[in-house]
C-alpha cells in the first residue's frame, strides 16, 4: 500500500515559512517605499534650493520677505507661509527688472500632492531653536491632520540621512518637528 500525501504537520510547516516570506517581503517593499518618498523629497528640496540660487544670482537681491507672496498654503491653512507657487520662482511678484524666470517649470509636489511652502518672516536661523528661523522652504501639517503627520514624522529621519547624514531634527539644513502643528524646514539661508 502507497499512501502519499502530506502529514498535518508538513502542510503547517510550508504555511507558516510561507507566511513569514510573505511578511517579510511586505516589510521589505514599505521600507522600499518610505525610501522612495523621502528620496523624491530631498530631491524636491534640492531642486527648489538651486531655483531660489538662480533667482537670487539674477536679480542680485535678497530673499524676498513672505508676505510679498500673499495668503497661506492651502494644504497647511493654520500656518501663514504661502505655497512656493504664489513666488518669485515662477512669476515676477515682486516685480524686480532683473527677473529672468521661471526658475521652475512646474510646481513641484511632496509624494502626497502636498504644496511647498515659503518661509522668510525676518527671523534669523543661529543654529539653535527655534528650528523654524530662517529662509526656509517647508512641508507643514495641522491639528486634525494626523495621518500626514505620522507619514511625515516617520519618513523625516530617512530625508536627514539624505540631506544632513543624520543629524536629527534640530540641527543642520534640514529640520523638522514632529508635533500635531508641526512640519520640515530647509534651510535657505540663515536670514535677513
Amino acid at each position: 500500500m502507497d499512501n502519499r500525501g502530506y502529514t498535518l504537520s508538513e502542510i503547517i510547516v510550508v504555511v507558516s515559512i510561507i507566511g513569514i516570506i510573505s511578511t517579510a517581503g511586505f516589510w521589505m517593499y514599505n521600507g522600499m517605499f518610505e525610501r522612495a518618498n523621502a528620496a523624491e523629497i530631498a530631491t524636491d528640496l534640492q531642486t527648489i534650493r538651486s531655483a531660489w540660487k538662480l533667482y537670487l544670482l539674477d536679480t542680485n537681491s535678497i530673499s524676498p520677505l513672505q508676505g510679498a507672496f500673499g495668503a497661506g498654503n492651502p494644504d497647511a491653512p493654520c500656518h501663514s507661509e504661502p505655497p512656493l507657487i504664489n513666488t518669485d520662482l515662477f512669476t515676477n511678484v515682486t516685480g524686480n527688472a532683473n527677473w529672468s524666470g521661471p526658475y521652475l517649470p512646474t510646481e513641484p509636489l511632496d509624494p502626497w500632492n502636498r504644496r511647498y511652502t515659503y518661509d522668510n518672516d525676518n527671523d534669523i536661523y543661529s543654529y539653535a531653536p527655534p528650528i523654524q528661523a530662517g529662509v526656509n522652504i517647508q512641508i507643514q501639517w495641522c491639528p486634525g491632520q494626523s495621518e500626514e503627520q505620522t507619514r511625515y514624522v516617520k519618513i523625516a529621519p530617512l530625508i536627514d540621512d539624505i540631506l544632513d547624514n543624520g543629524d536629527g531634527p534640530n540641527a543642520g539644513t534640514f529640520r523638522w518637528n514632529p508635533a500635531n502643528n508641526g512640519g520640515y524646514f530647509y534651510l535657505l539661508a540663515p536670514g535677513r
